[in-house]
């Protein structure tokens, strides 16, 4: 039960039970204006005033009708309003949980360029796995490269179909990453330093509720070979080899994950 739903019911409670404590107050005030009135009311003649004190009886009856109408109005209320975060809690209830997983091949550093300008196209292949029984619809993942102010940001890329539980689902978003962010990134990682992969898995329940699964990632360049194409880009050339040499027969720069402690989050989306 969500934090509306508690305040609306709160609210409700409170306001029946203020309705009935007033009672305390509105019947003795009543009665005691009924003494009052009754007294135009003595012996056989049907004054004025004992007719309009007649009338006024009959309207207190009425308010007192009019209260009971009330309460069972707001009975009635209070019971749709339960109905209604019953079914909401059951929808929210079935959710799926889809995370995503990389091993140490699955971020590469590709495609090299330093002719007409720096850029570099990073891959990343993705699976996708869903923990429960519930199906997840409409699959797809975004995420942002991050280093000090510097973000880049690629995808989504679509899962073709829904998945349940059971065998895990490859994705693959790919970026060509150019100019300051470049610079950026690869002074970090060939400095013996990390950037953030911030991955975000997006899906919809059968009930066509959203959710999203969060959860950021720790980057490094701890293998040499891959250090020092990854110098090759940055500085157009190393001191031993060139650039050709190192990027020669389409070879690429694995870079190592570690997932940052306390980043996944489980969350429903508006």
């Amino acid at each position: 039960m969500n934090n509306f739903s508690k305040k609306g019911l709160a609210a409700i409670l409170a306001a029946g039970v203020l309705l009935w404590l007033s009672t305390f107050i509105l019947i003795p005030w009543a009665a005691q204006r009924l003494a009052e009135l009754s007294a135009y009311c003595n012996g056989d003649i049907l004054t004025d005033r004992c007719y309009q004190s007649l009338v006024i009886y009959g309207s207190i009856g009425d308010m007192f009708g009019a209260t009971a109408a009330l309460f069972s109005g707001l009975a009635l209320f209070a019971v749709a309003a339960t109905l209604w975060i019953d079914i909401n809690a059951r929808r929210e209830g079935r959710k799926p949980l889809v995370i995503s997983m990389l091993d140490q091949e699955s971020i590469l550093f590709k495609n090299p360029s330093i002719k007409n300008g720096r850029e570099l196209t990073i891959s990343i292949s993705l699976a996708l796995s869903n923990q429960t029984e519930e199906a997840a619809i409409n699959v797809m993942t975004y995420g942002q490269l991050v280093s000090e102010g510097s973000t880049e940001t690629f995808g989504p890329s679509h899962l073709q179909a829904p998945i349940i539980k059971g065998p895990s689902e490859s994705i693959t978003i790919e970026k060509t990453i150019n100019g300051h962010n470049l610079d950026k990134f690869l002074t970090k990682l060939t400095e013996q330093g990390c950037i953030f992969l911030e991955l975000i898995t997006s899906y919809e329940s059968l009930e066509n509720v959203k959710w999203s699964t969060r959860t950021t990632y720790i980057l490094t360049s701890n293998d040499t070979t891959s250090t020092k194409r990854l110098n090759a880009i940055r500085s157009g050339i190393t001191e031993d080899e060139d650039f050709e040499v190192l990027w020669g027969n389409k070879a690429a720069a694995s870079l190592t994950s570690d997932v940052k402690e306390g980043s996944w989050r489980h969350q429903r989306e508006e």
